[in-house]
C-alpha cells in the first residue's frame, strides 16, 4: 500500500484519487441508465445505448481523476508537491508496484486504459455505425472519449513526472526555479503531443524510461486512434 504521512494530504495518493474516481463512476451508472431508459432511446437501440453509457462512465472516471490531481496539487509550492508525492510513493519491491499500478497508481493505467477505450469505441462507430439507429449518439460518445482520454494522459503522466522527480530528480527546467506542478504538466503536454520535451532537459535513465513508454503510448493513441477518429468525422458514418 502506498505510505501517507501528516505531510501528505489525503488526495495525493494515486490509489485514493483512483478509488474516488472509480465510485463517482459507479454512483452515477445508475442515474446514466435510467436517464436514457426514460426517454426511450435504450428500447430503440439498445446497441448504442450500452456503448455510450460505458463511455460516458469512463470519461467521468477520467474526468474526476483529473480535477482531484488539480485539487491536489495545483496549487501546491514545489515544496508541498515534492514531500506529498514522496510520502505516497509505493513501498519497494515488484510486487507492491504492481498491486500499486493495478490500482490506479502511475500513469500508465489511465493512458493505457484511455487508449484502449477510445479504440473500441472508434470501432464500435466504423463496425456499427451503419447499423444502430442512434449514429450521432455513438459519435458523440466517440469525440467525448477522445478528449478525456487524451486530458487524463496528460495529467496522469504530469503526476508521474513529478513523483520521479521528488524521488531522483531528472529533469531539468528552464528558469532555475524548482518546479511547480504546472509545469509538469507542461512537460507532459510535450511529450504527449510531441514525444519529446523541448527546453526541459531529461537528466536520468530512470526518467528517460518514464518519457520512453509515455512517448509510445502517446505514439500509438495519437497515430491509430486519433487518425481512426478523424477519418471517421471526416468520411462520415454511412
Amino acid at each position: 500500500m502506498a505510505r501517507r504521512t501528516r505531510d501528505a494530504p489525503v488526495l495525493a495518493s494515486d490509489v485514493v484519487r483512483h478509488y474516488i474516481a472509480l465510485g463517482t463512476m459507479f454512483v452515477l451508472s445508475l442515474p446514466l441508465g435510467w436517464a436514457l431508459g426514460a426517454v426511450g432511446l435504450a428500447r430503440r437501440d439498445p446497441v448504442s445505448v450500452s456503448l455510450v453509457i460505458i463511455l460516458a462512465l469512463w470519461a467521468v472516471m477520467a474526468v474526476v481523476m483529473i480535477v482531484l490531481a488539480t485539487v491536489a496539487f495545483g496549487r501546491a509550492t514545489s515544496g508541498e508537491l515534492m514531500r506529498g508525492l514522496r510520502a505516497t510513493n509505493p513501498r519497494r519491491g515488484r510486487l507492491w508496484r504492481l498491486w500499486w499500478g493495478f490500482n490506479g497508481g502511475g500513469a500508465i493505467y489511465w493512458a493505457g486504459g484511455g487508449t484502449a477505450t477510445t479504440l473500441i469505441a472508434l470501432l464500435a462507430i466504423a463496425v456499427l455505425g451503419g447499423i444502430v439507429t442512434s449514429p450521432g449518439l455513438l459519435l458523440l460518445g466517440g469525440v467525448i472519449t477522445i478528449a478525456t482520454s487524451f486530458a487524463a494522459n496528460i495529467v496522469s503522466y504530469a503526476v508521474r513526472y513529478a513523483r520521479a522527480y521528488a524521488e531522483e530528480g531528472g529533469l531539468e527546467f528552464p528558469g532555475g526555479a524548482e518546479p511547480r506542478f504546472a509545469d509538469f504538466v507542461y512537460f507532459a503536454a510535450q511529450v504527449s503531443t510531441t514525444f519529446a520535451g523541448s527546453d526541459v532537459q531529461v537528466r536520468s535513465t530512470a526518467m528517460r524510461k518514464i518519457v520512453t513508454v509515455h512517448s509510445i503510448l502517446s505514439f500509438t493513441f495519437n497515430t491509430v486512434v486519433v487518425a481512426l477518429g478523424v477519418s471517421l468525422l471526416v468520411g462520415g458514418i454511412d
